[in-house]
C-alpha cells in the first residue's frame, strides 16, 4: 500500500518542484489595466481584481443576480508593485466567499456614493 502511495506521489511532487519556467511564469499573470474588473471564480469564492489608484473609501458588495440586497464583501488589499518585466501593478484585489455552486452572482465596487465597476 505504502509503495503504491509513493508511485503517487513522487511524480506530483517532482512536477511541483519543477514549476514554471523562470523566463516565463509572469507571461501567465499579466496585471488588469486601469478601470478593468477582472473575476476569477473558484469552488465557492471568486476572486477579483481591480485596476486602480488607490481610494480611500473603496467598497465592495455582492448579491446573487435574482435577489435585490447586496451584501459587503470582504475589504480588498491594495497592491501596488513593479514585477519582473517592471510591469506597474496598482490594483485592489480580493475575495468574496461562501458563495453557492452553480448560482449566478453581480458584483459592484463604489467609491463614496459613485460605483465605479460592476462584473
Amino acid at each position: 500500500m505504502l509503495k503504491k502511495l509513493l508511485l503517487f506521489i513522487l511524480p506530483m511532487l517532482v512536477l511541483t518542484a519543477a514549476g514554471f519556467p523562470e523566463d516565463n511564469r509572469y507571461d501567465l499573470v499579466k496585471p488588469v489595466k486601469m478601470g478593468e474588473l477582472l473575476l476569477r471564480p473558484t469552488f465557492n469564492a471568486c476572486g477579483f481584481y481591480f485596476g486602480t489608484e488607490k481610494i480611500s473609501d473603496i467598497k465592495v458588495e455582492f448579491k446573487k443576480s435574482s435577489d435585490s440586497v447586496w451584501q459587503a464583501a470582504l475589504a480588498p488589499e491594495f497592491f501596488y508593485e513593479k514585477d519582473k518585466k517592471n510591469r506597474v501593478i496598482s490594483e485592489y484585489r480580493g475575495s468574496i466567499v461562501k458563495l453557492e455552486e452553480n448560482t449566478s452572482y453581480d458584483l459592484k465596487i463604489t467609491a463614496g456614493n459613485q460605483t465605479i465597476a460592476k462584473g
